[in-house]
């Protein structure tokens, strides 16, 4: 490292050209992005049943629906019904909107003279003669309505949107796309105020506003908490300025890199900016303080400038290295966001590193030479980490097994929580329990049935194989079954359609619905030829394939796949192999695929151990010790998730997400320990003076970048997004018990002779 920065003092101005023509440059390319990414391909783009998906939303309907509802005491007075007409042709006329179903549109059955007639439940109330009151006891009941359309009591209405298939629709539209649904009920006569909102879409919605507040709110208070923290362990404005710098210079040379591989910039991509911002000022950090105690024992800038480079930039290397390998790691994860996220965070721990090591000393030698560390007003600040770096020094050194004990009964704890885990994600609870999102889910929860559907789609081999008196009796079977189950709100399918027919043209039967692939026939045939519309939506024209709808209350993705795959297993248990059973809808397939994230999320952070712990060896240049250091860095991610398992009812997905970026960031710090050691070690016989100058040297940049990277990532910690809310609060408390585990458990370790004693060797 000292060469490669005698190399960039003598090529100052190469250096700089370099650097303008490259910010120059990231700067244009970053310019291009485009603000644009299809949920389904972020998640499901490697998953082959989301092609399946597609083909039959096209075919039939889909679940993604967009779901408004709204109070109202009189819904079958003309003035509702006329809002409503209206809302609904707006409503329809959006581009991207497939139907809207209403009452409005809802139909109800009647016999005419042995005839099925299929009439406007909106027509009937329109009526001179209309009895609105019985109506609306008939509305109530009707199992196609009641529930869905019309809440249980009749006092509250909904409207179910149901948007085109498209795969390409950008994630980050929706929420215009909402805003524009939520106008067009105003222009109705709406009060906007009063319209709740539900649905995957909506929840998608409330979820992507965030990107907007990471971008304008927390970003920002990022950068000025890093600056106020620098400027307060230095007490002068250089060291702030200077890492602020060449910080952003690093998020602008990664975002342009990312956009490079990709123009389409993701909803996560929100959080790189601020990571990349964190580990960038890290890195300058521990130059910054190197430099300045260098200066501190007399030496000249040129020569405190060069010897910095041996104090820490071997180390600041191989934290970068660590780092890359934990972000990199997350390419494991089977899904095209996170790949792509891990290659970009990975390269701009690179970039960061580059830029720190190179424009970090050039900037130094351009620079006045500086005041040492411990003179003037930042001497007060230092002497308070003077004397917690003493106790620290004290108490791991003078009672190792006593330390090692503590670390070893907060381990068995943490073990116990760790079994204790249970994976889920619901996108809506991802939300605060004050947020709009939530709050109109609650209200939706108290008035109707579940606003979460799993697809259920059922073939038979040959054309008009479902009209078969088994296979009809099996759909019988299966939809009273499907009824029973306890996640089950209601099951909307053909056998309630047809049961309602069968009472209108037959009401003296003793069967509940018709029986005989004839009267089926007829049935169907008598419906389509009323009026009757929308039989497409669950069953083709081939009466080959059926779909039916599954409503639920729990909008957990785990939950809803459990269902669905319980209600393929019962399907194929009454209907064996002559029926082709395949459950499907957005959140079924985002449930059933996260188990495929979660193997990947935790193979990368295996990974991610195993490359750290081969780095470490070859940073400490001890096998043993190499692996013996990885202890202390295991023990922050098992009180991670020994908190959650102990405190948590459940956890969501993403919390490994934070596991993954705690290994890779904080890993550093016993870096930055052992190395410096390993240097002490080399100069000296007396392991406990070698332990004191670790200490004196290494311990005060460890509680620095540890206190740089809490601040950084604390804004997180108010966003109403759990997934980012996590990086605010448990990945700072984990780096602080990482920071913890290096100050005290690395050197009882080494004091207690358990595997992380170094032999010495001649100076490099």
């Amino acid at each position: 490292m000292r060469r490669w920065f005698q190399w960039v003092l003598g090529h100052r101005a190469l250096l700089l050209t370099l650097t303008v023509l490259v910010t120059a440059v990231a700067g244009w390319s970053a310019s291009r992005a485009v603000v644009a990414s299809s949920v389904g391909k972020l998640f499901l783009g490697e998953s082959p049943a989301y092609h399946h998906w597609q083909e039959v939303g096209r075919t039939f309907a889909n679940d993604e629906v967009v779901v408004l509802g709204w109070s109202d005491p009189e819904p079958l007075s003309v003035a509702s019904l006329d809002r409503l007409d209206r809302a609904t042709s707006l409503i329809e006329a959006e581009a991207e909107v497939l139907r809207a179903d209403s009452l409005a549109t809802a139909q109800r059955m009647q016999n005419d003279g042995g005839v099925l007639r299929v009439e406007s439940w909106s027509e009937l109330a329109r009526a001179d003669d209309a009895d609105s009151a019985a109506l609306l006891v008939d509305m109530r009941a009707d199992p196609l309505l009641g529930g869905l359309l019309l809440s249980r009591d009749g006092q509250h209405q909904a409207m179910a949107i149901e948007l085109t298939v498209n795969a390409d629709r950008a994630a980050e539209s929706v929420p215009g796309l909402i805003e524009r649904l939520l106008d067009h009920m105003a222009e109705a006569g709406f009060a906007r105020a009063e319209v709740h909102g539900a649905g995957l879409q909506v929840q998608f919605s409330g979820v992507i506003a965030q990107t907007n507040v990471v971008l304008q709110q927390i970003f920002p208070l990022t950068i000025l908490g890093l600056l106020f923290t620098v400027w307060l362990m230095f007490r002068r404005l250089w060291p702030a300025a200077l890492s602020t710098f060449l910080a952003l210079l690093g998020v602008v040379w990664t975002m342009g890199f990312a956009v490079a591989l990709d123009p389409h910039i993701n909803v996560l991509f929100a959080v790189v900016p601020a990571v990349i911002m964190i580990v960038a000022f890290s890195d300058i950090v521990h130059l910054c303080s190197a430099y300045l105690l260098e200066l501190g024992k007399g030496k000249t800038k040129d020569e405190a400038i060069l010897a910095s480079a041996e104090d820490v930039g071997r180390a600041c290397l191989f934290t970068s290295l660590t780092t890359f390998a934990g972000f990199i790691s997350l390419m494991l994860i089977p899904t095209p966001v996170f790949r792509h996220l891990g290659l970009v965070l990975a390269c701009g721990v690179g970039i960061a590193l580059l830029q720190a090591m190179t424009l970090g000393p050039l900037l130094f030698s351009l620079l006045p030479e500086p005041k040492p560390l411990h003179g003037g007003a930042t001497g007060h600040v230092h002497d308070l980490l003077d004397r917690f770096l003493g106790w620290s020094e004290h108490i791991s050194t003078g009672y190792p097994r006593r330390v090692i004990a503590g670390f070893a009964a907060v381990t068995v704890a943490a073990l116990v929580g760790v079994t204790m885990l249970n994976v889920e994600t619901d996108f809506a609870d991802r939300l605060n329990k004050d947020h709009p999102v939530r709050i109109d889910q609650d209200w939706f929860l108290a008035h109707f049935d579940g606003t979460n559907v799993v697809d259920l789609y059922l073939t038979a081999p040959e054309r008009d194989g479902l009209l078969d008196d088994a296979t009809w009796d099996g759909l019988v079977q299966l939809q009273a079954r499907l009824e029973a189950l306890p996640e089950v709100d209601q099951v909307t399918s053909l056998v309630p359609m047809m049961k309602a027919a069968h009472e209108v043209l037959a009401p003296d039967s003793a069967d509940v619905v018709p029986r005989g692939r004839r009267a089926l026939a007829q049935y169907l045939l008598l419906f389509e030829s009323g009026g009757g519309q929308d039989l497409e939506q669950l069953l083709d024209f081939d009466r080959q394939r059926t779909r039916i709808a599954l409503r639920l209350p729990d909008g957990g993705v785990r939950t809803i796949a459990r269902v669905g795959n319980e209600a393929a297993r019962i399907s194929q248990e009454i209907f064996g192999d002559r029926i082709d059973v395949r459950p499907t809808g957005m959140s079924f397939l985002m449930g059933d695929w996260l188990d495929e994230i979660l193997n990947g999320q935790r193979n990368s952070l295996i990974a991610s151990f195993l490359m750290i712990a081969v780095m470490m060896t070859f940073a400490v240049r001890s096998l043993r010790a190499g692996v013996a250091s990885m202890l202390p860095n295991l023990l922050p991610l098992l009180c991670f998730g020994g908190f959650l398992g102990l405190f948590w009812d459940s956890v969501d997905s993403d919390g490994i997400i934070v596991a993954i970026l705690a290994i890779g960031i904080g890993v550093d710090d016993t870096i930055h320990f052992l190395v410096r050691y390993r240097i002490e070690r080399d100069r000296q016989s007396d392991q406990r003076m070698a332990i004191r100058r670790t200490f004196a040297f290494a311990g005060r940049a460890i509680v620095m970048t540890t206190v740089i990277l809490v601040v950084g990532f604390l804004p997180f910690a108010w966003c109403d997004y759990l997934s980012l809310r996590m990086l605010g609060w448990f990945l700072p408390l984990t780096l602080i018990v990482a920071m913890l585990a290096d100050l005290w458990l690395v050197p009882a370790m080494l004091t207690a002779g358990l595997g992380l004693e170094m032999t010495p060797t001649t100076e490099p």
